[in-house]
């Protein structure tokens, strides 16, 4: 039996939803992958505010325990420069 474009369409949106619905499900689940210590930051590290970043999540990997100093080459101009820890806690 054919079925017509209207409801192949409606195939289509319901399994997208579904998707969507268990992806989102994966996200509400605590990560467990990496267990997470408290230890002494040393200097040009910032300890993250994990509760915040559980419940405002913009990370595809692992939540991080700190920001550390990172150094990168600007693209327009080629200067060096760092991206400080503080700067990296105020931008997630």
């Amino acid at each position: 039996m054919k079925k017509s474009n209207k409801q192949r369409r409606a195939e289509i949106k319901t399994r997208r939803l579904e998707r969507a619905a268990a992806s989102a499900a994966r996200l509400r689940e605590k990560d467990v992958r990496l267990p997470q210590t408290d230890y002494a930051f040393a200097l040009g590290c910032e300890p993250a505010d994990r509760s915040i970043l559980e419940r405002y999540n913009n990370t595809y990997g692992v939540l991080p325990a700190c920001y550390e100093d990172r150094p990168f080459t600007c693209r327009d101009c080629g200067a060096e420069e760092v991206w400080t820890a503080k700067q990296q806690k105020w931008w997630y």
